[in-house]
């Protein structure tokens, strides 16, 4: 004992001679401080940031209704199927371009699912809810008065008026949202609600969208998968390129002839179409909402795009969109269960809108 005492005392006095024992004490002080004081510590939540993932799944509560449901609508189907008959299952065919996936019932004659084969089916979707999703949210920004600049376009007058006179800016906004899911999965449906936050004082001077897209006059759009383009006018009003009123796939030489039929002076962008019954919520206002029923099934095409135009009061240092996610995942042969597929709610993700350096 008396060894280990001396061994301590001469480290000590090692230790003391070159001052690191300042650096030792530093740090257990921090460290006791740290867990008297937890709340000190900084929050990976709290931090700015503008992408955000995160796993959501049920919570067992959720889990034991999801599976009475199943087991009820397994007891249901048994009930009204006589002996010799035989369901339409479903399957997933192809469009004429051999790459867009529809859903549509097989004939009468294919193999039709069993009890046995629903009840694999139900365990396959409790695994799946059970082991959860990953879901991610990121927004991208950029100043629109710049762009106008560079394009040599005037700015149109009620904007000119609002920068000029009022003290506001404008900024063109993605927020992009990516479901994690495996091959044979895809989205059936998905909720995306965002809510605006600002600095600012005022309150009629809080930041707020001035467009959306998708708006509420974007739906017919909404009727094929294809990849297009989407830019703005002079006076901020999206505009997407076309060619026989159909949407332009997006390409180098279609889209510059398009651009020009289509009056746009910022843009296109890719932008992905979703074939898609959307519901559009809050327009001028700082709560959002689109709601997607989608209507293909894309295996592996998991992201969705909206995007605002934003007016921004100049006296603002911080614009953020608190995002909450909502989507659930289905499979082909989870489509006899379809209507008691929950969702899968993530937590909110608070994603800071990236403003341009004010000038000093």
């Amino acid at each position: 004992m008396e060894t280990a005492c001396f061994s301590v005392a001469t480290w000590s006095l090692k230790l003391n001679k070159f001052g690191i024992h300042r650096l030792i004490r530093s740090f257990l002080g921090f460290f006791f401080l740290s867990c008297l004081f937890p709340s000190y510590s900084l929050n990976a939540q709290d931090r700015p940031v503008s992408s955000v993932e995160q796993v959501t799944r049920l919570d067992e509560t959720n889990l034991a209704v999801l599976e009475r449901r199943l087991n009820s609508e397994i007891d249901r189907i048994r009930k009204n199927r006589a002996p010799e008959a035989k369901p339409a299952p479903m399957a997933l065919d192809y469009n004429v371009h051999g790459r867009t996936p529809i859903i549509v019932p097989l004939p009468h004659a294919a193999t039709s699912l069993s009890i046995v084969e629903l009840q694999k089916v139900t365990q396959d979707i409790m695994n799946c809810f059970s082991k959860g999703i990953g879901i991610g949210s990121q927004v991208e920004s950029r100043p629109l008065l710049p762009l106008l600049k560079e394009a040599g376009v005037s700015l149109a007058p009620e904007w000119k008026v609002d920068h000029e006179q009022m003290g506001y800016d404008f900024y063109w906004v993605e927020v992009v949202f990516s479901c994690f899911l495996e091959k044979d999965q895809f989205p059936k449906s998905a909720e995306f609600a965002l809510t605006l936050e600002d600095d600012v004082k005022k309150p009629a001077r809080r930041t707020r969208p001035i467009r959306l897209f998708p708006d509420r006059e974007d739906i017919q759009l909404f009727s094929m998968d294809i990849e297009g383009g989407i830019g703005v006018d002079a006076s901020f009003n999206f505009r997407v390129p076309k060619v026989q009123s159909k949407i332009s796939p997006f390409s180098r030489e279609i889209q510059v002839e398009a651009k020009i039929k289509a009056g746009i002076v910022i843009g296109p962008y890719k932008y992905k179409f979703r074939r898609a019954a959307i519901e559009v919520k809050g327009l001028g206002d700082q709560d959002i909402l689109w709601r997607y029923n989608l209507q293909s099934a894309l295996c592996g095409a998991n992201d969705f795009k909206s995007i605002l135009i934003l007016k921004v009061p100049k006296e603002a240092d911080s614009v953020f969109i608190v995002a909450n996610l909502k989507l659930t995942p289905c499979k082909n042969a989870w489509l006899p269960f379809k209507n008691e597929l929950p969702f899968l709610q993530a937590k909110p993700a608070r994603l800071q809108v990236e403003l341009a350096k004010k000038k000093k």
